[in-house]
């Protein structure tokens, strides 16, 4: 008698273990989906129950979960599954997402750590270059974002956005020939990159090259005719070659798209003093220095110059 029950338990056995396994990539499509529609609670419930149930692909659930968490901004609970799956099967999407959360939390050298680790990985992780050079940019190690840019850019010469970064980081460092010839890269690969006209601009300027820069500005603004600070930088050109009313034209167009944009006030305060209308530009001036109080703005020049794309 005690064969038969064996063999039956045994069967049970196999049958509740496979119905398991499967309930457990339901449960994990599930949770993808849940991902797929942003709800991450749902998600993340979800995959916590497939592990619980099936064990085996706790490296991959673990690396899901950390997404969710990181969706949700739950930064330290995604540090946590990211090292889980780590310790379990160290790939390189796990030490480049653990970085971005490491970013996030201005842990820069742990950041750096990780990002390095999924390069030792795979030598041609272009993101990882990328965001590694973001990250020495944001320390003020120049040198070495340019380090970082330039393998990237060795692996994919058209890579847009590592173009793109690598001209600001020259402008930063006020190379400006350099900078040029990067964005005149990013151009001829993408010739609607809005912002890689308006900081191509801002070199010609820089320059001295006023109708190339009067030239960038507006291709920009014909990308994106609300680009304020094309429009601001338009009429800081128009000002310096004294075409004063049509630089008072490009200021008012920068402030209808955005009425507290600090440098604009200051710049017509400017343009009103030249010509002599100094009432008009103490009141521009005045508000220029209330609208500093109350938003702040960090730079020491007012025109708007190159920012970087840090993702």
């Amino acid at each position: 008698m005690r064969k038969p029950i064996s063999l039956i338990v045994l069967i049970l056995a196999f049958v509740a273990s496979t119905s398991w396994a499967e309930t457990a990539e339901d449960l994990y499509q599930k949770g993808y989906e849940a991902y797929e529609v942003k709800n991450y609670d749902e998600a993340i419930k979800l995959y916590k129950r497939a592990i619980s149930i099936n064990s085996k692909r706790e490296a991959y659930h673990s690396f899901g979960l950390g997404i969710f968490y990181y969706e949700k901004g739950m930064i330290d609970e995604a540090i946590v599954e990211y090292k889980k799956a780590i310790a379990m099967n160290p790939d390189k999407k796990t030490h480049y997402n653990i970085a971005m959360a490491y970013y996030d939390k201005g842990m820069l050298d742990k950041a750096i750590d990780e990002y390095k680790k999924a390069i030792a990985i795979d030598p041609n992780y272009l993101d990882a270059y990328n965001s590694l050079a973001v990250i020495f940019s944001k320390k003020g190690m120049l040198d070495k974002a340019i380090t970082e840019y330039q393998r990237a850019i060795a692996i994919n010469p058209n890579f847009t956005e590592v173009h793109y970064n690598l001209g600001v980081i020259y402008d930063r460092k006020r190379m400006l020939n350099e900078a040029i010839s990067e964005y005149k890269k990013v151009i001829s690969i993408n010739t609607n990159h809005v912002d890689a006209h308006n900081n191509l601009g801002l070199a010609y300027f820089e320059k001295g090259m006023l109708d190339e820069a009067i030239t960038k500005f507006k291709k920009t603004i014909i990308i994106d005719p609300y680009h304020v600070e094309a429009h601001n930088n338009l009429g800081l050109v128009y000002y310096n070659k004294d075409m004063l009313d049509d630089a008072i034209d490009e200021y008012m167009k920068a402030l209808v798209i955005d009425p507290e944009f600090v440098k604009t006030y200051y710049n017509l305060g400017l343009v009103y003093g030249k010509k002599g209308s100094y009432a008009l530009s103490i009141k521009h001036f005045y508000r220029a220095g209330l609208l500093y109080l109350k938003k702040g703005d960090g730079s020491s020049s007012f025109i708007s110059r190159a920012k970087s794309k840090e993702r």
